[in-house]
């Protein structure tokens, strides 16, 4: 069985954009990354992985020097590298969702939230990391408290009893920050796949430069990819 953990960034009104993203690993390699990532939780002497927490260096991790938080980085993603098939994530430009939706009536009942879900799904036939592990089956871990979780659970019945994602697709279950590393690890990359599509949008360079820890996290775990949609049902007049 293979299980995706994910989360999302960018629901307060200030964000530009809504994210949602996380990793693909087989359930026994889990279990592993679990156990060596307490390890490293309790070496760096923290209990959760915040990464609004770690990024604003509050909380566990104030007084943190970049220095240290590198070094976490580091150690974190070299227990990712041993362990996860693939990370995904998806950004959509929530204005121009909204929009191009009033403009065409399209998608009118999906929101941008839902509509991240959609593309994630379709990396398991387009993301060759997952679909040579898909007929294992794949079971969907989502962090609770967004505001669309009813959509995404909806998006997720719909797939599953798609001809093609029969058998795939197994379950799908909303879960707290505290449930595992493994949807902390999520959140984590939820997190700096936002603030790096925002750059994309500020700067329009879809190859906007990488800051820190994304370069790192990128760096010592290369099977990452990125999508982030500002165009929706066709250009507008």
């Amino acid at each position: 069985m293979l299980y995706f953990f994910l989360d999302d960034s960018g629901t307060d009104a200030r964000s530009q954009v809504i994210t949602m993203a996380g990793y693909v690993a087989q359930a026994h390699q889990w279990a592993i990354y679990e156990k060596h990532a307490e390890r490293l939780y309790v070496q760096f002497g923290i209990t959760v992985l915040h990464a609004s927490d770690f990024h604003g260096t509050k909380r566990q991790f104030a007084g943190w020097t970049i220095e240290k938080k590198l070094a976490f980085v580091s150690e974190l993603y070299a227990l990712v590298r041993k362990r996860c098939l693939i990370g995904i994530s998806v950004s959509i430009d929530k204005e121009g969702y909204r929009t191009a939706g009033e403009r065409t009536g399209l998608n009118k009942n999906i929101s941008a939230y839902g509509m991240c879900f959609n593309i994630i799904v379709e990396s398991i036939h387009n993301a060759p990391e997952i679909a040579s592990f898909a007929n294992q089956g794949v079971s969907f871990r989502v962090e609770r408290g967004n505001k669309n979780d009813a959509d995404v659970e909806q998006r997720f019945e719909y797939f599953a009893a798609h001809p093609e994602l029969i058998g795939i697709l197994d379950t799908m279950k909303f879960v707290d920050k505290e449930h595992s590393k493994a949807i902390q690890l999520a959140d984590f990359l939820a997190y700096y796949s936002r603030r790096h599509a925002e750059k994309c949008e500020r700067e329009q360079n879809a190859r906007a430069g990488y800051d820190e820890p994304l370069a790192t996290m990128c760096r010592l775990f290369a099977p990452h990819r990125g999508v982030l949609a500002n165009d929706f049902f066709g250009k507008s007049d």
